[in-house]
């Protein structure tokens, strides 16, 4: 039997390996050997045999230009199938097959996985970590030849039951056919727009490309024509696929010229010139023939005004980028837009943009209130189609605002069918259609989200990003581009790859401070963009780059610069480098005026500097003493002089008496930004020392004072409470006689004020106060479920702030408090937020399970870390990775396991990370 559509399957195994075959029953070892070369040939004919499948096995494949991890991992991306082939007979996975597996679950593809498992050997961790993975089908083999035979059946089966459901209505299908537009005269105020419906019919190519960028599509029998293959090349342009100098607009003029009225022909044909003169970088150009545009026809009553006031929106628009290259900001076109006497609008384009609108929240309406019991799949195709029409109204009137919004349509569908799908592959589209939309704010946002993503993509992959910069429409927003994705993905990059991007920022640089005027926006992103890369960077380059900043005298920046210099390392700079830094920032002191703004940054730069280097103590101590002698007195001696900490104890003990006097009386409350009982708790854990029984018993009162203030704030109350807890565990104490003074009043102490400006935090005063009951050996278990059940359905910030209080909790208790039925429900509390929609909630997540590790569930804690390697966000995998020598001394294998996850992970950091593991 043969298909015209084919089921694309990619196999996947260890590559040149042959293993000898064993018995299952006893382990011992059999004469024969296989090779997995062999299996994956063998499985591929029985597959392609049924004409059902196309099949991909590496060793089959014609020799390719590109790299051989982009070329098979391509083949991954647009397979509908992944079958991989694992035995246990080695401790560790294959890089290229943890990749490859890897890949296929970040991209969501159906897969199944066939275990071969040696009775003798452990597991591998990667069947130990498969269970829960959405999508994954699980099978173990007792002979390395069942491979073949199960692999073939768990496709077949897997067909037949997708089949059988359909048949049940479980699989529910809907398709719409793409709707014709009806183009009457009543839809337009002139005959000179009057588009034949049919050809929006024949934009099959168009619409087909624009699918493709979401799925695999089927080219075969769709309607085209000479207008489709035009749009469908500026489509490409648009995707940054072909050079505007390569798109035949003589021919596109021409085409149009058969179907417009001469007037409408006459100002479209203005308007592309406009487009032309933008792609080709001529700025100047483009802004006198769309002002020549709109002073000879916005008079002209045979030109709608809606077509005039587009003109408007296109002038005001590549004025901006004018204005921005000058550092300028003009009001002139906007003004003139406001001065119109008729709404903003695009007709057909609008009607179209509407579609898709109503379109997408149909769509979401009946995900969320369809059956739970049955799988609905969507035929996308009315939509491409929509925006297909989309991009041909504006190729069709010459709009170069609404050729640039189809960017935009894209970057919608995308985004919804993301949310629907989590998928490596629209992922990395989004952001690649984000940058190609040049909307900065959205690009922001998509990227905070999805960022880590790259952490699972090819160097090609995140250079070809890159290199979309390349085809904005003038050497500025070229250059703006770079410095931003250069932000975006730098700890991303190749190392060859980045050292060919940094060098490429670093000209950007040289080209900006050698400028008569420099570009302020531009300048202002470069040095954001270097304090992004910060720890990538040569760090004598970063100095060298601050140094040049100061010479020139660009005070504007100097707080961006200082901000900059917190994050370098000083310890191993050459010493020149650094004097002329300290001589520098000095000269910057001296000027007294010019220090307001970022006075603090240097205090903090001159303490870090201090604490890195031992050869200029003494010229720091002195110029930290002769210009900020209070900041020398207070957090300068408590940083440099660790000595002197029982007198910064009493200083911020009579800063929480102070407030304890004040706070709401007569109605006013203040907020504080330093925290004097955190502080006192840092300098308890840092230095480790034994507070005087009279600080003791004074520190003491004042904790009781805040707890009993009714007008003291919620935080206040929480952070005495931690500050209590750290005491009650490092310090001798008659610890009953003050716990009698608490116990009988914890009512009165929930009681404090939350205000217009602060949260609302009495959840997570309640679970401070019963951890510290625990502490003080009452049994709270039932209490404890009932706080973590509510703050389980309450706001990120209290989910976050319990992981945090947890953590804490069990950093300082008794190694029998942890081994008692508390342990249970904090364990099973924590283990809820592993796979929170939110990063920051996984990332105290991971650290609350380490504070977990030396209780009884050591394997299911080690087990949900393990899984959690898969996270999409680097701040989650490095805190995995910070305290992975804990898990190495309980699980190796799976200590070696998230290794080997850090390893093929794209992100420098937390490659470095394991550099010398």
């Amino acid at each position: 039997m043969e298909s015209s559509k084919k089921i694309k399957i990619f196999i996947s195994s260890i590559c040149d390996t042959e293993l000898k075959d064993f018995n299952q029953v006893d382990g011992t070892e059999k004469a024969i050997r296989i090779s997995y070369n062999l299996i994956r040939r063998a499985l591929k004919v029985a597959l392609v045999e049924t004409g059902l499948f196309e099949v991909y096995v590496f060793e089959d494949e014609s020799p390719s230009t590109l790299p051989v991890g982009d070329d098979y991992l391509g083949e991954l991306d647009s397979s509908d199938v992944c079958i991989f082939l694992i035995d246990n007979f080695y401790p560790e996975i294959s890089k290229g097959l943890l990749t490859e597996i890897t890949r296929a679950q970040k991209n969501n593809k159906k897969s199944f996985y066939l275990f071969l498992n040696h009775t003798g050997k452990e597991k591998t961790s990667v069947q130990e970590n498969l269970t829960g993975i959405q999508g994954a089908h699980y099978f173990t083999v007792n002979d390395i030849r069942e491979f073949i035979g199960e692999g073939y059946k768990a496709i077949i089966n897997d067909i037949i039951k997708i089949y059988q459901n359909y048949c049940d209505g479980k699989i529910d299908y809907k398709e719409r056919d793409l709707p014709s537009v009806e183009i009457t005269a009543d839809s337009f105020p002139t005959d000179t727009t009057d588009i034949d419906k049919q050809i929006f019919k024949n934009l099959g190519k168009t619409k087909n490309k624009i699918a493709s960028l979401v799925y695999r599509v089927d080219d075969k029998e769709i309607q085209t024509s000479e207008l489709d293959e035009l749009s469908f090349n500026f489509l490409e342009v648009l995707l940054g696929e072909r050079k505007f100098s390569d798109f035949n607009l003589s021919l596109l003029l021409d085409s149009l010229e058969k179907t417009q009225s001469p007037i409408l022909h006459e100002v479209v044909s203005q308007r592309w010139k406009v487009i032309s003169n933008r792609y080709s970088q001529e700025l100047e150009s483009a802004l006198k023939t769309v002002e020549s545009i709109f002073d000879t026809y916005s008079n002209d009553t045979a030109v709608p005004k809606w077509i005039i006031n587009d003109v408007l929106i296109d002038w005001r628009n590549i004025q901006t980028v004018d204005d921005e290259i000058k550092n300028i900001y003009s009001f002139s076109v906007q003004e003139k837009i406001n001065q119109q006497d008729t709404l903003i609008f695009f007709p057909l384009a609008d009607r179209f943009s509407s579609n898709i609108s109503e379109d997408m929240w149909n769509r979401n309406f009946n995900s969320i209130t369809g059956s739970p019991f049955s799988t609905t799949i969507y035929n996308l195709d009315h939509l491409f189609g929509y925006i297909a029409n989309y991009l041909f109204t504006a190729l069709y009137y010459g709009s170069y605002t609404h050729l640039l919004f189809t960017l935009k349509k894209i970057q919608t569908i995308i985004f919804d069918v993301l949310q629907k799908e989590d998928n490596l592959r629209h992922k990395v589209q989004l952001i690649k259609i984000s940058v190609l939309w040049g909307d900065e704010k959205s690009l922001d946002k998509i990227l905070s989200k999805y960022i880590s993503s790259f952490s699972h993509s090819t160097a090609k992959e995140i250079y070809d990003i890159y290199e979309l910069a390349n085809t904005k429409h003038s050497q500025h927003e070229q250059n703006k581009w770079k410095i931003i994705l250069f932000k975006e993905l730098g700890y991303y990059f190749s190392n060859d790859d980045y050292e060919t991007v940094s060098k490429e920022i670093a000209t950007i640089f040289r080209q900006q401070i050698e400028a008569e005027t420099t570009n302020i926006r531009l300048t202002e992103k470069l040095i954001k963009a270097w304090e992004s890369n910060s720890s990538r960077l040569p760090q004598n380059e970063i100095i060298t780059f601050s140094i040049t900043i100061f010479n020139k005298q660009y005070r504007r920046y100097f707080d961006n610069i200082f901000k900059l210099l917190l994050k370098v390392d000083f310890s191993e700079q050459p010493s020149d480098l650094l004097s002329t830094l300290l001589e520098k920032t000095s000269y910057i002191i001296d000027n007294e005026e010019k220090t307001d703004h970022y006075q603090q940054y240097i205090k903090s730069l001159l303490v870090r500097i201090r604490k890195q280097r031992d050869d200029f103590d003494s010229a720091i101590d002195e110029t930290v003493e002769k210009h900020f002698p209070d900041f020398h007195k207070k957090d300068y001696s408590l940083e440099i002089f660790p000595d002197k900490q029982e007198t910064h104890i009493q200083r911020y003990l009579d800063s929480i008496k102070a407030r304890n006097q004040s706070q709401g009386i007569n109605g006013v409350y203040s907020m504080y930004v330093d925290h004097p009982y955190i502080t006192i708790k840092n300098i308890l854990e840092i230095e480790r020392i034994t507070l005087p029984e009279e600080l003791l018993h004074d520190l003491l009162i004042a904790i009781l004072d805040t707890l009993y203030l009714e007008t003291q704030t919620h935080p206040e109350k929480i952070e005495a409470i931690q500050l209590l807890m750290n005491i009650k565990a490092s310090h001798e104490h008659d610890w009953e006689t003050y716990y009698s003074k608490l116990e009988k009043d914890f009512e009165e102490i929930e009681n404090g004020y939350s205000g217009f400006f602060t949260k609302d935090e009495r959840l997570s005063l309640r679970l401070n106060i019963l951890l510290l009951r625990i502490m003080f050996s009452e049994d709270c278990a039932q209490e404890l479920l009932e706080v973590l059940a509510l703050i389980n359905n309450s706001s990120e910030y209290d989910k976050i702030s319990s992981l945090i209080a947890i953590r804490d909790f069990l950093l300082i208790s008794d190694d029998n408090l942890t081994n008692s039925s508390i342990t249970s429900i904090l364990v099973q509390y924590t283990s809820t937020h592993c796979f929170s929609n939110s990063g920051r909630i996984r990332y105290e997540t991971v650290l609350a399970l380490y504070s977990l590790l030396n209780t009884e569930y050591i394997s299911f804690i080690v087990g949900r870390l393990t899984k959690m390697m898969d996270d999409d966000n680097f701040n989650v995998r490095w805190a995995i990775l910070d305290q992975s020598s804990l898990i190495e001394k309980l699980d190796k294998q799976a200590y070696s396991y998230i290794l080997q996850k850090a390893k093929i992970d794209s992100n420098y950091l937390v490659r470095r990370m394991v550099e010398d593991a």
